[in-house]
């Protein structure tokens, strides 16, 4: 299940930046200086036009990925590894709990 998304989605490791990843991505954002355990406790987005869709939003785990990709290479190659990687494990756990639940191995993965 890991590889077959991970073959899908392998374009996207070539692509750039978009649309909303320049204000939270690019830019020197907070997140990037922000103690670790902070951010399962408050934001740390820059403000910006978008501030008002991002306010309703509690996301610890996609601003600590940002964080280690930021540290590790900080291109938007990197990011969309990341997220490509982090697709193909919630796919392959949703096979995995389709299993237990009693499907058989080819329906829990389709």
């Amino acid at each position: 299940m890991v590889c077959a998304v991970g073959q899908v989605y392998a374009p996207a490791r070539a692509g750039v930046f978009l649309w909303d990843d320049h204000v939270l991505v690019e830019r020197d954002a907070g997140y990037r200086h922000t103690p670790v355990m902070q951010l399962f406790t408050e934001g740390a987005w820059l403000e910006s036009p978008l501030a008002d869709a991002r306010a309703a939003y509690y996301r610890p785990v996609t601003l600590l990925s940002f964080r280690l990709d930021a540290r590790f290479d900080d291109s938007a190659k990197q990011y969309h590894a990341t997220n490509i990687w982090l697709h193909g494990v919630a796919a392959g756990l949703l096979a995995v709990v389709a299993w237990r639940l009693g499907a058989s191995g080819a329906v829990a993965v389709i």
